[in-house]
């Protein structure tokens, strides 16, 4: 047999092959990478902010964008601290980035620092962590979502 029809028939064999195999599997992405099972994981948390950073947060009307990086962003192991129990993820994408930490036997994850917010003049006199919730616009588009 010639190279040609050899070629021929592997290509329609990979071809069909494909198909198959995307058909039965279908295109549900790559949940069992680490980075996308730890942003999964925060997702799936109550995520605590410092005061500060809240008023920060609200000041800069950036509560989406915060929530759209925890769940989009691009984990950065090579700065990541993952040998404790507490472990310090640092998230990144093209406008800010932040250091979260998060303990996968809890269930709340709290944001250490946001890099890439413009300052605001409010000082707080205490380090108290604070909830920080999904505005109600992306929590009804999340449901959207999930229900179609």
């Amino acid at each position: 047999m010639k190279f040609k029809n050899r070629l021929l028939y592997y290509l329609i064999g990979f071809t069909l092959g494909l198909t198959i195999v995307f058909s039965v599997i279908g295109i549900r992405g790559c949940e069992w990478l680490p980075e996308n099972r730890i942003l999964q994981a925060i997702s799936k948390t109550q995520i605590y902010v410092l005061e500060e950073d809240l008023n920060k947060i609200n000041c800069n009307n950036s509560t989406d964008i915060i929530f759209d990086l925890l769940s989009n962003g691009k984990v950065i192991f090579k700065k990541s601290k993952t040998k404790n129990d507490l472990k310090e993820y640092y998230i990144e994408n093209k406008k800010i980035s932040l250091s979260i930490l998060i303990n996968f036997k809890d269930s709340i994850s709290k944001i250490k620092h946001i890099n890439g917010l413009k300052k605001c003049n409010f000082k707080s006199k205490t380090n108290k962590y604070v909830a920080l919730y999904q505005s109600n616009g992306r929590t009804l588009d999340l449901l959207k979502k999930t229900t179609s």
